[in-house]
């Protein structure tokens, strides 16, 4: 045990910090910013000047200044881990969509609260590539049903015609049952080949 105090202790918080991908923060209980990590910089585009003692919501959309008020009430009441998905405001006012968790801590008898946000930017573009996948199936869906319903009346009324004119021809039910299995079928390969083309060269 002495052993790890020895090396814990001669550990530099900032070097953690600065060693951690994405945005890494300390708020003490007043909300300020107090330590950050290099990639907290070049994310927000603030210089460390500019963020030492900024406060909290000055990184969030105002629309979830409530949320974080809570988060942030809970993490120091209850000393319980919160996490949001939310947007970081940059300084420029870029938004960028962001999963932040953050916990309690105390540091030499003071309150401090620290978390990490992680850039989900590339998940929320999946994301909604996929609601475009539903989407078109179910479009393809609908479309494939209401076609065939349309052939199934069609073949009906070419029956009928045919076996008033010429009686029922086999050769010509053939044809009609062909036409009927390829056309749905040739309109849902045009339609998936073309999606994803345009998702290829998305990506």
């Amino acid at each position: 045990m002495n052993k790890i105090k020895h090396h814990t202790k001669n550990i530099n918080g900032q070097d953690i910090l600065d060693a951690m991908p994405q945005v890494a923060y300390v708020f003490n209980k007043e909300q300020k910013l107090v330590m950050w990590n290099k990639n907290t910089e070049k994310v927000l585009g603030y210089s460390a000047q500019e963020l030492y003692l900024k406060d909290i919501y000055d990184f969030v959309e105002e629309t979830t200044i409530d949320i974080n008020s809570i988060a942030i009430d809970t993490v120091f009441s209850e000393k319980k881990q919160q996490t949001i998905e939310q947007n970081l405001v940059t300084k420029s006012g870029k938004k960028i969509p962001i999963l932040d968790s953050a916990n309690y801590a105390m540091v030499n008898g003071e309150d401090y609260l620290i978390g990490l946000a992680i850039d989900i930017s590339e998940l929320k573009q999946t994301e909604k590539i996929l609601k475009d996948v539903v989407t078109e199936l179910q479009h393809l869906k609908n479309e494939l049903q209401a076609e065939n319903i349309f052939f199934k009346e069609e073949r009906r009324s070419f029956i009928d015609l045919e076996s008033t004119i010429i009686g029922s021809s086999q050769a010509i039910l053939e044809i009609e049952d062909k036409i009927e299995d390829v056309r749905p079928l040739q309109k849902v390969a045009n339609k998936f080949t073309s999606y994803f083309l345009s998702y290829f060269s998305i990506i």
